[in-house]
């Protein structure tokens, strides 16, 4: 297991280290290892260094409050998971991953549903035009249901996860 310090992430990541600290607080478990006097320096894993970027980036990118974006991210934690966005970035496992998108709606104040659209393929036509071959849908916190009967939803946020989860890997790594 590779763990990384804060204050290596908040310098790769461009983060002030105040904020990624802060971060690590609300997006993260208590540190087993210690408290505020305990001496030792909270280690991330890939996957707790991530979940913090990810945090950081619903708070800052997408203007969540940090309980909303603590939900979130619980919400999504599972998928995250199944889908090896908290795998360690070893060469053989970094193979090609579809094209990811997560729509965050919010159809009442607090409660939050999730449309992840992955594609299978594109198909380049020309420099400005793609089709798409295929996109699968999960579904996670809502119905297929009663998404068809929100018409009172004007909007999303959208987290391009793919970009998100290589940007955040190719800063780390010095790539």
């Amino acid at each position: 297991m590779i763990y990384l310090n804060s204050r290596y992430l908040a310098e790769k990541l461009e983060i002030k280290l105040a904020k990624w600290k802060r971060w690590a607080r609300e997006f993260l478990d208590p540190d087993p290892l210690g408290g505020l006097q305990s001496g030792y320096a909270r280690q991330f894993s890939y996957k707790d260094a991530f979940r913090v970027y990810m945090g950081g980036h619903l708070v800052g990118a997408l203007k969540f409050a940090v309980p909303e974006a603590r939900r979130i991210l619980s919400d999504l934690d599972d998928w995250l998971n199944k889908n090896e966005f908290y795998a360690l970035p070893v060469q053989h496992r970094m193979r090609r991953r579809r094209p990811c998108h997560i729509y965050i709606f919010e159809p009442e104040p607090g409660q939050f549903g999730y449309v992840i659209r992955c594609f299978a393929e594109t198909n380049r036509h020309s420099s400005n035009t793609l089709q798409e071959a295929r996109a699968e849908q999960e579904l996670i916190g809502i119905s297929r249901d009663s998404l068809a009967m929100m018409d009172t939803i004007t909007h999303a946020r959208i987290i391009f996860i793919n970009a998100l989860h290589a940007g955040f890997l190719s800063k780390i790594n010095g790539s």
